[in-house]
């Protein structure tokens, strides 16, 4: 198989690697991903994406691999709400299907309960979407004082293992998904508790089976008292075909199996929590979508926004409000948000599209914003303590 359709197989959803011919738009829009750490031409790439996805002649699979990588862009400059709305599957369960009998409880909660009582804790994402991340991360806050001291992602490669345990934080040179701001936060917040970080995945057709002996091998064989978190992609937590089968034979363990992807196609107007949540019944089952294979499924409820942007992303931030002066009022405006320590994922990107509509980036003492016009030459800089 061709080694760039390889690899989009394996950093995205599987789709029919046989009949494949690649649209060059989708190796296009994989090199914006690689290159948006040098390439500040955010605006017009944005643009051009935009002309992309008019496009009627697209194939099927190439308008899948499109979609998804356009909305992994997206959801890499801060337009979160885009990125889920472009690229959404899963089932769609109306609102009578997912309350008749079953109560929403917060995530959080319900699935740290049952954490402390396992050892091996395995969560999924898909990977445009950010806000999977910030349930791992907080997972990782609770279950530090429960013993849990591994975590295993499928996201770090084996050659930033070693680097990223001693300095603590992701860079510009990691992996695709950890150029996230979210996902550079959840490595960060992960070292600062202490936290060993696993590289696991292998680009291989044997991926599952080498995955699960990598995990092995760096935690229960070396701490057979470990507890273990392990963060992963889409149907990796299957117990019956995937990872997370292969664990639980291996191991003669029962893993506690979290997806979040099954329920993204779905909205459910009467749930008004400003946090995840699990469906559970009155005898105590948790709502799983039919013929699945996992323990519990997540739900997230439209979220609460902070000037115009997720407030999972925002709360318990320090905020700026931005300016439009700052963009010389030339719009779309890209703004990145970063520390002076060398090649770190900015703490917070944002392709400002409309001055019309207030944002703001999130910032940290220290922090300073920089601010590119559309095609990527810079029009501002600002250093903190930041304007008013």
């Amino acid at each position: 198989m061709n080694r760039v359709v390889l690899l989009l197989f394996v950093l995205f959803k599987t789709i029919d690697a046989a009949a494949i011919e690649l649209h060059p738009e989708v190796v296009a829009i994989q090199k914006d991903l690689i290159n948006l750490s040098t390439h500040k031409n955010v605006g017009e790439v944005f643009e051009r994406h935009q002309n992309v996805l008019s496009e009627n002649n697209l194939d099927t699979q190439s308008r899948d691999l499109i979609h998804q990588f356009i909305a992994t862009y997206f959801s890499f400059i801060g337009l979160h709400q885009r990125a889920e709305r472009l690229y959404q599957f899963g089932q769609s369960i109306s609102q009578q299907q997912a309350l008749d009998n079953f109560t929403a409880y917060d995530a959080l909660d319900e699935i740290t309960a049952l954490a402390k009582k396992n050892r091996l804790l395995m969560v999924n994402e898909a990977h445009h979407i950010p806000k999977h991340r910030w349930l791992t991360k907080e997972l990782l806050i609770r279950l530090k004082r429960e013993g849990y001291s591994y975590l295993a992602l499928e996201a770090l490669a084996k050659k930033d293992e070693q680097r990223i345990n001693k300095q603590g934080y992701a860079t510009n040179k990691s992996g695709i998904y950890m150029r996230d701001p979210a996902f550079s936060e959840l490595i960060s917040v992960a070292k600062e508790l202490g936290y060993t970080l696993v590289s696991y995945d292998k680009y291989s057709y044997d991926r599952e089976k080498e995955g699960a002996e990598n995990i092995i091998n760096k935690t229960f064989a070396l701490d057979p008292d470990a507890k273990v978190i392990v963060h992963c992609g889409y149907s990796h937590i299957d117990e019956k075909h995937k990872l997370a089968s292969i664990l639980a034979a291996n191991l003669h363990i029962d893993p506690l199996t979290i997806d979040q992807t099954a329920l993204l196609s779905t909205h459910i107007p009467d749930i008004y929590k400003n946090t995840p949540v699990v469906f559970k019944s009155d005898t105590e089952q948790y709502w799983q979508p039919t013929n699945s294979h996992f323990d519990i499924a997540v739900y997230w409820p439209a979220q609460t926004q902070i000037t115009n942007r997720p407030a999972w992303y925002m709360a318990n931030h320090q905020r700026q409000r931005l300016n439009e002066t700052w963009c010389n009022n030339a719009f779309p405006c890209y703004v990145e948000v970063v520390n002076n320590i060398n090649e770190a994922i900015p703490f917070d990107r944002y392709l400002w599209l409309n001055p019309a509509i207030p944002a703001s980036v999130r910032v940290r003492a220290g922090d300073s914003i920089f601010v590119y016009d559309k095609f990527g030459k810079q029009v501002r800089q600002l250093n903190s303590p930041f304007i008013k």
